[in-house]
């Protein structure tokens, strides 16, 4: 029983304890750029790294130094803080300290994009399929402003955020080391090919999604003609069906265009699909 009740007030402590030594970490990562960076930029680079490490959890932070977690996010904000244009950004790396400066037992894995939907599980479903492991995965959506040169000027606060503004994400993943520098070359050559893929699905979304429901508008004068109890019937499940789709906020991946002939040999009508 003394053991028990040992145990217990041991586990307090370290509950109690955790938000402490997470706020000392952080305010010593603070610091350092503080005083590495010029003034005039280092409030803007402390905004970018409260914000990446904001999703953390305490478990994550343990055992970590300030100097490890200054490196990672100092490394990503170097590509982060100037984007000549909108094109996805990937990079693997193992970190060394002579070239880096700082280090990991891990393989770091960078990615910077516009931000869009899926693309968290899209990124976890390529590690999956390579058969690694992530140990650590932090993913922030930023509202940004940047210059006619891709220089950043403002990260929103995010109680500021407009919610109809572009979102830019970065990925900060530690994986299991990838020792093999073709295993680094090709996971990055995946990645990026996904997450090119995601953004090109996803803008063409709303485009197809308004050519949708203008074949669903037109459809019940195409058919208008149907006389038959199984036309009626087919025409009303293709109608159901084309305007559920949208309201299940997948993306559309081919628009489907519904032609309507009338049979020569019946009084009666067929609905033909093709993608489009």
């Amino acid at each position: 029983m003394r053991y028990w009740h040992l145990l217990v007030l041991e586990e307090d402590n370290n509950m109690a304890f955790k938000p402490v030594a997470r706020s000392v970490l952080l305010d010593k990562v603070a610091a350092l750029v503080t005083d590495k960076f010029p003034k005039k930029i280092a409030p803007l680079v402390n905004t970018f790294v409260t914000q990446l490490y904001s999703g953390i959890t305490d478990y994550d932070l343990h055992h970590r130094s300030h100097g490890d977690v200054y490196g990672a996010a100092i490394n990503l904000w170097q590509a982060f803080a100037t984007r000549t244009d909108a094109s996805p950004y990937v990079r693997v790396y193992n970190p060394e300290l002579a070239r880096h400066g700082w280090q990991s037992p891990h393989t770091l894995v960078e990615v910077i994009c516009t931000d869009a939907p899926f693309l968290v599980d899209s990124v976890r479903m390529v590690l999956s399929r390579m058969g690694i492991t992530a140990h650590l995965m932090l993913h922030q959506p930023l509202q940004v402003q940047r210059d006619l040169e891709g220089e950043l000027h403002v990260i929103q606060p995010r109680e500021q955020a407009n919610p109809g503004q572009m979102l830019e994400t970065a990925f900060l993943i530690e994986i299991d080391r990838q020792a093999d520098n073709d295993t680094r070359e090709a996971l990055q050559v995946e990645l990026l090919s996904v997450v090119e893929e995601v953004q090109l699905v996803v803008a063409d979304w709303q485009p197809m999604a308004e050519r949708l429901a203008a074949v669903v508008a037109e459809l019940p004068a195409q058919v208008s003609g149907a006389h038959t109890d199984e036309d009626s019937a087919q025409v009303n499940e293709t109608l159901a069906f084309l305007n559920w789709w949208p309201s299940i906020n997948l993306p559309l991946w081919a628009i489907v265009v519904i032609a309507c002939k009338a049979r020569a040999t019946t009084n009666s009508y067929c609905l033909s699909w093709t993608a489009a």
